[in-house]
């Protein structure tokens, strides 16, 4: 990781890829190294990558997202690998993993078995509302009829007193 850290440039954005030897495991574990130095927005542009970066390398256990020689510190890198913690160090990469997990699976279907003694309840109340409409334009003549009576009426008193 030393060795690796000197190569990285500043205002380069760079990948790197090392084995790391845990003195608990048997087989070395391989870190992959996201090295986006500068304005946030090149770091928001190039977050997209690492995930087929890492896709490449098949054997990462751990990706760090490093801007300075900082953060690329040996001790807090061989503590992420001891403790086992997820391999996504970065909460971009962590929800880009959760949108394929959710993708993953299968889908629904909203199918539902016709039932015939509710397709009956559905035309008896296609049948229902039906009537009600023909009850409703009936009334509504009614009240028509009422009203051109009374204007009639109205009209009928208007002239007599005149």
């Amino acid at each position: 990781l030393l060795e690796l850290s000197g190569h990285f440039e500043i205002q380069k954005v760079m990948y790197g890829f090392c084995s790391v030897k845990d003195p608990q495991a048997v087989l070395p574990k391989y870190v992959l190294v996201n090295w986006v130095s500068g304005w946030d927005a090149r770091k928001c542009a190039c977050a997209s990558h690492v995930a087929k970066i890492a896709e490449f390398f098949q054997g990462v256990d751990v990706i760090v997202n490093a801007s300075s020689v900082e953060d690329i510190d040996p001790g807090a890198i061989g503590q992420r690998l001891s403790n086992g913690l997820a391999r996504v160090s970065s909460p971009v990469l962590h929800r880009l993993r959760l949108r394929e997990d959710e993708n993953a699976e299968p889908v629904g279907t909203t199918y539902q078995k016709t039932d015939a003694t509710v397709e009956m309840k559905r035309l008896n109340r296609e049948q229902f509302w039906e009537q009600a409409k023909k009850e409703e334009e009936l009334r509504k003549e009614e009240e028509r009829k009422k009203a051109l009576d009374a204007r009639l009426r109205f009209e009928q008193e208007r002239m007599e007193q005149e």
